[in-house]
């Protein structure tokens, strides 16, 4: 419980995240690039944070 007094949203620091994992399989076939990993977990931290913050969003590609 870590006080977040210049919050107008919560009164205690909260934590959303985003995670994206690809399997083995999918890596080794060369149908996922890091750079869009990372834009689809980047996708999913804002699908946390727009489904009312302190959440996670997990995607498998």
């Amino acid at each position: 419980n870590l006080p977040h007094e210049a919050s107008p949203i919560r009164k205690y620091l909260t934590i959303s995240a985003g995670c994206v994992f690809a399997t083995k399989e999918t890596l080794s076939g060369n149908n996922v690039s890091i750079q869009s990993l990372i834009k689809e977990a980047d996708i999913m931290l804002y699908e946390a944070k727009n489904s009312g913050r302190d959440k996670t969003s997990i995607k498998s590609v």
